[in-house]
């Protein structure tokens, strides 16, 4: 009868090691990305701006593409490689301003992950506006 109870001690002991295990697993597999556009800037001349993508999460986002539309009455819309990026970094992407939106007022919205290709922590806020300005 010794016996039993030994084993039964043994298999509530390893049992409760494992189930203290499964926290730190479970939390390292819900570590994800969220990409978001924040800004854009004008480059040094007109024909070239940039925009300033940022991981907010807690797991490095790998390469994608960013979508931006310029708007200027017409849409145009460009498709850009975006780099890794680590957890809390940013990075600026450069672009070519359509040259039908010299000097005109435009808009300018970025979607990041525009393909869907990475799992963020929220897909919510993939799209933003950035500027609405007289070019």
């Amino acid at each position: 009868m010794k016996t039993m109870k030994s084993f039964a001690t043994l298999a509530v002991v390893l049992a409760m090691n494992a189930m203290s295990e499964v926290p730190a697993r479970a939390q390292t597999s819900t570590q994800r990305p969220d990409l978001v556009a924040l800004q854009w800037a004008q480059g040094r001349t007109s024909e070239v701006f940039y925009v300033q993508i940022q991981n907010q999460g807690t797991a490095a986002a790998r390469e994608s593409q960013t979508k931006v539309t310029v708007t200027c009455g017409e849409s145009v819309v460009l498709q850009l490689p975006t780099a890794q990026i680590p957890a809390g970094g940013s990075l600026w992407i450069q672009a070519q301003m359509p040259s039908r939106c010299l000097g005109r007022q435009l808009q300018i919205s970025a979607q990041v992950d525009a393909q869907a290709q990475i799992q963020e922590s929220s897909e919510l806020n993939n799209t933003r506006v950035l500027a609405q300005a007289r070019q």
